[in-house]
């Protein structure tokens, strides 16, 4: 495959931002200073209302490779949408703008697609940590150790890192008429996990997943204050959503039958760890009696009735974790997590 220098760019990167005028400049940064140069730059403005849209702005009018859009606020999935529509690319890529990728990405993508034309490429990624006062102070790759999953070819083996690396909305690249063929879109009614959704969703309309074995996106873990953030209340309904997809693509992909209920069932006992966390230490107007009667609509669920037993816990706190869910101790859950927030 050619590419035509006067030609319309090959990948668009899309970038969904709101209120990041601390972090959107060198993510921007990192994008322009890519070794590939066909490409465009589109950025969507999601209703910010601190400086970012005017950085932005400005970068559009000093770079002609840039689309500046806005929107008024709808969360990501809503911006991410507008990108995709606006995308003049055959390819798009999403990068989130507190976050920001290696100067060959695009180039080491661009190697791939232009031999194999697949939907869908992933590669690994690197967890930066931040402390408060913006120092990095540890990083950790995360690569795919398989090169390709073929859909009922193999008996493939999945293990907790190729979980975290296929849920990642930022370390893939998808062939645009391959979204619009299958009319893929990010649903615009939640701001957690659509893009989980939405991943799982497209592998379930292709034949093949192509991994490359490199770390090329900075995912960037900042501490923040707890209280800052707010819990939402519909995040164990919108987990099982996600679960259900990610069920959905486990069974079409002819994933090991054993691996299958050990693989959901860790999933979803962390969901439901993760969820009664943010419960305990996220801002929300719960009373301790609303809390208890959450955590046990969650161990209650049918769900999680049927894949506790094949949970395998992989340490001694997990053991009493699963013993408490098992047997519906929503009480001493919740009074576990208040003391430990």
């Amino acid at each position: 495959m050619l590419i035509d220098n006067n030609s319309t760019p090959v990948i668009s990167v899309i970038v969904p931002f709101y209120n990041a005028e601390q972090h959107i400049a060198h993510c921007i940064e990192s994008i322009l200073s890519q070794t590939f140069k066909y490409f465009e730059l589109v950025l969507v403005n999601d209703g910010s209302i601190d400086n970012s849209a005017k950085i932005c702005y400005q970068y559009s009018q000093n770079d002609s490779r840039i689309n500046y859009l806005e929107k008024e606020n709808g969360g990501p999935g809503s911006a991410r949408n507008l990108g995709i529509k606006e995308a003049k690319g055959e390819y798009v890529y999403f990068v989130d703008g507190d976050d920001w990728i290696e100067e060959d990405l695009l180039e080491v993508c661009w190697n791939v697609l232009k031999s194999e034309r697949p939907d869908i490429i992933i590669f690994g990624y690197v967890v930066d940590h931040v402390n408060k006062e913006g120092k990095t102070i540890s990083s950790n790759e995360v690569n795919p150790n398989k090169i390709i999953f073929e859909k009922k070819k193999n008996n493939i083996e999945i293990s907790n890192t190729t979980i975290q690396i296929l849920k990642l909305c930022c370390n893939k690249v998808f062939r645009k008429d391959f979204i619009e063929k299958n009319n893929l879109n990010y649903n615009e009614e939640i701001s957690l996990s659509e893009d989980v959704i939405f991943n799982f969703q497209s592998f379930l309309y292709t034949d093949k997943l192509i991994f490359i074995n490199k770390a090329l996106y900075h995912y960037v873990n900042r501490e923040t204050i707890s209280l800052s953030k707010k819990f939402n209340k519909n995040s164990f309904e919108i987990h099982l959503k996600t679960h259900k997809v990610f069920s959905d693509f486990l069974n079409l992909w002819c994933v090991n039958e054993k691996n299958i209920n050990a693989v959901l069932a860790m999933n979803l006992i962390k969901n439901i760890k993760n969820t009664i966390n943010a419960m305990f230490s996220y801002k929300n107007d719960l009373l301790i009696n609303d809390k208890i009667k959450y955590i046990k609509m969650m161990v209650s669920t049918n769900e999680t009735r049927k894949f506790i037993d094949f949970y395998t816990p992989d340490d001694y706190k997990s053991k009493i974790y699963k013993h408490l869910i098992k047997y519906k101790l929503s009480k001493v859950i919740a009074l576990t997590s208040y003391m430990l927030k």
